[in-house]
Formats: C-alpha cells, structure tokens, sequence
C-alpha cells in the first residue's frame, strides 16, 4: 500500500492528498475540506509528527456534527432554503374552507370567520416560510361579487393576520368561471409562477394547503407538496384523491405535517453530508 494516494481512489472528490513533507497549515486545510470519514482513515496515514493536531481536529469535526444536531427548526428550514441562491420555500394557502369557514360568495368583512387553529398555524408556518393566499373566486364571473368586494375581504384577512405578526406576500385572486378557460385559474400555476419569479421562491420545498383536490394538483403541477385539509369542501371531494395525497383534518394539522417532513428533510439532508 502506498500510503494516502491509494485510499483517494476510494473517495473521488477529495482534494489531492498533501505529501508527507507538507506543512502543518496545509495539512489542516486540506483535513478540514474532507468528510468526517474520509478525514478519520487519511489521519491514520499521516506520519507520527502529525499525531499532535489529530485531537484537536477530531474535536472540530465531532463539535460541528453535534452543532448540526442541535439545530433548531427555524434553522433547518434556512438550510433547506439554501438550496437555491436567495430563494425561499413558501406556503399557498387556499382562503375559503382552509384558513376560513367557507360560507359561500363573501360581500362584507362581517362574513369572515376564521378557524381557531388559523393565527396560531399561520404564526409557526411564518417563521419558516414566506405566506401567499391564491384563491378562486368565480361569484365575480357570475356578478354575484365585485372585484372591489373581493379585494376588502382579502385586505381584512391580511389585517386581521398582520396584527397577529403573521405576513401574507401576496393574495392572488382567480375572478373568473371554470367555462371562461382563463389562464390563472386553480389547478393551473400560473399564481406559483408569479411568485416563483417575483419573489424568488422555491417552489420544490413549498407547499399548498387546500379543501380542493385543485389544490393538491396546483402542487403537483410544479413538484411542491400539497395538503389536503378536511374543513371547508374536504369531505366532499375526499374520494376524488389519489392514494398518496396527504390529508389533514384542517389547518392545524396540516401545519404539524409540514414540520414533521422539514424535520425528516433535514435528518436526510445531514446523512447526506455525513458520507460526502
């Protein structure tokens, strides 16, 4: 065995091996640019005189690994937001039977009712994620609303949630009847477009949480996640679903259904790096 040079050949992406008459700087650095196992086996190579920073380093690696452990959700959530340069994962939310009791064409800020569970689902969700509300509103079409009504009801949502420190971006809004074919209606992406371009989001690590099986299809149609919750129309279109749709009894649920696969994301995520 020729010393380090044959064990490169195991681990392709390591930086070339420093030789043995290299100073003790260059051996850190290139010690501390290899994964914890490819670290570990090329420090039993290296000549006794090294031995001194084996400690010293070895506590370096494990004191990152258990920083890695440690971290908190919000933390891992900016991990995963990372995945794309200045970009954020985000959360779609159906209005009408998602965050609010579905009680037809709203006309009047009187009408709004939200779900007990919405402020404080929204409170979490918000610490992790950027917020949009995209909603169907087809009485327009129909003349049963007015534009104006439709955009006093969604400003009274966004107020009433502001106050509770809860920041919706945007509220996109579909005016039109399924039968007009227009290009913004839900299932189509168009909305999730419109935000992935202005606002940088990621759609691959967003979500969309909806009492519609169009809510779970506007999520397939750009690879996010969709939830289907159970308020509002959900147990009417239940049995439209395909087998592998999540489902949750509301929002609340929904919410605790996001952090459990952020927390598992991020097990995976951190296995990855480990063997790296």
């Amino acid at each position: 065995m020729n010393g380090p040079g044959i064990l490169v050949s195991w681990f392709p992406a390591c930086p070339p091996v420093m030789p043995a008459e290299a100073g003790i700087q260059d051996l850190d650095y290139t010690i501390h640019a290899l994964s914890p196992l490819t670290y570990t086996v090329l420090l039993a190579f290296y000549p006794a005189k090294m031995a001194e920073k084996f400690d010293a380093l070895l506590f370096s690696i494990n004191n990152s690994y258990n920083n890695i452990k440690r971290m908190s959700a919000q933390e891992k959530a900016k991990m995963m937001n990372s995945t794309q340069k200045n970009s954020y994962a985000a959360i779609f939310l159906d209005r009408d039977g998602t965050i609010i009791e579905d009680r037809g064409d709203l006309k009047h800020i009187s009408q709004v009712v939200f779900f007990d569970e919405t402020v404080s689902s929204l409170q979490r969700l918000s610490e992790f994620f950027r917020l949009f509300i995209v909603t169907n509103q087809s009485g327009v079409a129909k003349g049963v609303l007015s534009l104006e009504d439709v955009k006093k009801v969604n400003e009274y949502i966004m107020s009433y949630l502001a106050d509770y420190g809860i920041t919706i971006v945007e509220t996109y809004v579909c005016p039109h009847a399924r039968s007009d074919n227009c290009a913004c209606i839900k299932p189509k992406p168009f909305f999730m477009k419109k935000a992935a371009r202005e606002h940088n989001i990621d759609l691959l690590n967003s979500y969309v949480i909806g009492d519609h099986p169009h809510d779970v299809d506007l999520a397939k149609g750009v690879r996010a996640r969709g939830i289907y919750v159970l308020t509002g129309h959900g147990m009417k279109h239940r049995d439209e679903l395909t087998d592998n749709t999540s489902i949750a009894r509301g929002i609340g649920e929904a919410t605790e259904l996001i952090i459990k696969d952020i927390n598992e994301r991020s097990a995976q995520e951190r296995k990855r790096e480990m063997i790296r």
